[in-house]
């Protein structure tokens, strides 16, 4: 009921649903409300709720629509957990949304990032995997 299905209608479906302006999609992600997809252009776009910024479009406002993650570009893989989002590209690893365990990998506050921010790994270089979960 937040949008999370992406076809701009507010309303549960038991039967798939097309998701209109997505095209060349290599994976589809899914936290408790958002959705997110990354394209074979490197790019990323989520839908959903958006009340602790996982759409990581710099508001926190509810998308029933697709809307593209803006300065994230090179995108090779998503996960999304429960209200958060991270995303591996070419330039390191990369999170939003709802940080109250830590899952964000910032190593500070705020707990809640509406923008992708880069993953701190204290001196352990990255992996190609990333994934999520509830905290």
């Amino acid at each position: 009921r937040e949008g999370q299905l992406g076809h701009d209608i507010r309303l549960d479906s038991t039967d798939p649903v097309g998701v209109p302006g997505l095209s060349s999609v290599q994976q589809v992600v899914a936290g408790t409300s958002h959705t997110c997809a990354r394209r074979s252009d490197g790019r990323a776009s989520c839908w959903g709720a958006n009340n602790y910024g996982q759409l990581g479009d710099g508001t926190l406002d509810d998308r029933a629509t697709p809307t593209e993650v803006p300065g994230l570009e090179g995108v090779t893989l998503l996960a999304a957990g429960e209200d958060h989002t991270c995303a591996v590209t070419v330039g390191g690893v990369r999170c939003w949304g709802r940080a109250t365990h830590g899952q964000l990998g910032h190593g500070t506050r705020p707990w809640v990032r509406e923008r992708p921010a880069r993953v701190v790994f204290g001196g352990c270089p990255p992996t190609g995997t990333v994934a999520s979960g509830a905290p």
